[in-house]
């Protein structure tokens, strides 16, 4: 995918080595078969925060933003009334935030087997424990440069955004961006309240200006003075208020700018795991959803293609570890045999393309 506007801007030097997705006996056989790969309905993934780490940074800016009272502000006379503009913008982008759960965000998690300390991203006792559900688990190694670019150019399927990118864990860095991206409503704020401010001093100023001289023989001027700015101050704020609606939806794409990236934002306890995700969005349930049996409930996914094989005709899938297992050389020559059933090269001792199966190292029981 082309680099997105929407994203925290991250290093895009040429990516090398391998992606691991974990999965379990259906997800393999599901994958391989399909040649796509599953993604789980973001509310259904094993970390409850996945999605709300990022949007609760968002909702913290977004209800610290400040209107600043600037000379251009205060020549449309609207300097007196930030404080108002500020408690409208802060309600339009709060009704923003809760319409986000009508969206439904389906996400396919990668690890990256890149790593200074030499830890395979691809035998993690961690991913064992979330992916295997109890069965026979299994990691998927896909060549990283293929599916990087992959991600990077879809764009969208049939009008369905559809984006990629490594996740971000560092908190400053989240912080940063969300609120250099929140900072940038100020100024559509002040553009979209003016052209209110505009209409209401043509149509609606006049006419409390008429009405508070009919009061000219019974008031005195200060009096006069105090009840024009009241009735002045009242009705720019039903104004104000009449627009507020229009005005957050005004602020659609701007608003998907800032609350997208809050999906590729994760808790910095979970740096270690050097997560990449493909993620798809749709504003309604999508006709092509699936579910799969969950340990307390079904699990809504979704299949996203993926390319058979890399640019060179050699495999996108160059890795697999079978998962602890109480047989695992019996799993292991299953895996074989599915590979060769389905037409892969399996990769033989000593050989250097093809299909490498290895079982995991790690002394894990889960049965």
């Amino acid at each position: 995918m082309e680099e997105q506007e929407h994203q925290p801007a991250q290093d895009r030097t040429k990516p090398d080595g391998l992606l691991y997705h974990y999965t379990n006996q259906n997800g393999l056989l599901g994958i391989l078969g399909s040649k796509t790969i599953w993604a789980t309905h973001i509310r259904y993934l094993n970390d409850s925060s996945e999605y709300t780490h990022g949007l609760e940074i968002v909702r913290r800016e977004v209800l610290q933003l400040k209107v600043d009272p600037s000379p251009e502000l205060a020549a449309q006379g609207l300097s007196e009334h930030a404080e108002m503009l500020e408690k409208i913008l802060r309600k339009g982008m709060t009704q923003a935030l809760e319409s986000l759960d009508d969206v439904s965000i389906y996400v396919a998690s990668f690890f990256d087997s890149s790593d200074d300390e030499g830890q395979d991203s691809g035998d993690m006792l961690g991913q064992w424990r979330a992916y295997s559900g109890g069965s026979a688990g299994f990691s998927i190694g896909f060549d990283k440069e293929a599916v990087a670019q992959y991600i990077w150019r879809s764009g969208d399927e049939d009008g369905i955004p559809i984006m990629g990118d490594k996740c971000v864990y560092q908190l400053n860095r989240q912080q940063e961006y969300v609120h250099k991206e929140v900072a940038k409503i100020g100024p559509t704020a002040i553009k979209y309240f003016k052209s209110v401010m505009s209409d209401f001093m043509s149509n609606n100023f006049p006419r409390i200006l008429e009405e508070a001289k009919r009061g000219i023989l019974r008031d005195s001027a200060d009096q006069l003075l105090r009840t024009a700015v009241e009735k002045v101050t009242t009705e720019l704020q039903k104004a104000f208020a009449r627009e507020a609606a229009g005005f957050s939806s005004s602020m659609a794409s701007q608003f998907a700018r800032i609350a997208v990236p809050a999906i590729f934002m994760k808790n910095p306890a979970f740096s270690d795991e050097r997560e990449w995700r493909i993620a798809k969005l749709y504003n309604e349930v999508p006709s092509e959803i699936m579910f799969r049996a969950g340990k307390s409930s079904l699990i809504p996914f979704i299949t996203i293609p993926l390319p058979q094989s890399c640019e060179d005709g050699t495999s996108l899938i160059r890795r697999i570890v079978v998962g602890p297992s109480p047989k695992i050389d019996d799993a292991v020559a299953a895996v074989r045999m599915l590979l060769k059933s389905l037409n892969f090269k399996v990769r033989a001792h000593g050989e250097t393309e093809g299909v490498e199966i290895v079982p995991s190292k790690i002394p894990y029981r889960d049965w």
